[in-house]
């Protein structure tokens, strides 16, 4: 099974599968669940697909350093997970907790994300992820407000 050692000396374990050369995806699960959160898509996406789950730290495979967890240290994880593939850019899929980690991913590595696909999670920020955007959350041109809060027109 595959692992790559962090920046901080985290071991963060993941699996692969799917087509060799096929499009990436990394799908990063949610609190306390591991990589097999994703078993029921394995099939479905590694038809088409090469992908990738980690265990986030602390869950599964992957070492439990002393907490807490920061989210934008959790994304780092899997920062690190795509350069130990080699990979420039992936699809990110994000299931709840997950879904807050693909979004900072999007928001501090935006290069590296081709997509983002976010089941059952949160938009927005909490005070502590507030200072992973230098300038505060992206802000809708139409309406200056946080992207996070911004409503679609009625023509949407």
């Amino acid at each position: 099974m595959p692992e790559v050692v962090t920046g901080d000396g985290v071991s963060i374990h993941y699996e692969v599968w799917g087509r060799r050369a096929a499009t990436p995806v990394l799908m990063i699960q949610g609190l306390g669940a591991d990589s097999r959160g994703w078993a029921l898509q394995r099939m479905a996406f590694g038809r088409r697909h090469r992908c990738y789950a980690l265990d986030n730290r602390g869950v599964g495979q992957s070492d439990r350093p002393p907490g807490p967890y920061s989210l934008d240290r959790m994304a780092g994880d899997a920062i690190a997970v795509l350069d130990q593939e080699g990979i420039e850019s992936a699809h990110v899929m994000g299931a709840s907790m997950g879904g807050v980690i693909a979004q900072i991913l999007a928001v501090l590595h935006p290069g590296r994300v081709r997509s983002l696909t976010l089941a059952c999670t949160r938009v927005g920020i909490t005070s502590g992820a507030a200072s992973s955007w230098p300038s505060g959350p992206p802000r809708s041109p139409r309406t200056g407000r946080p992207r996070s809060r911004a409503r679609r027109s009625s023509g949407s």
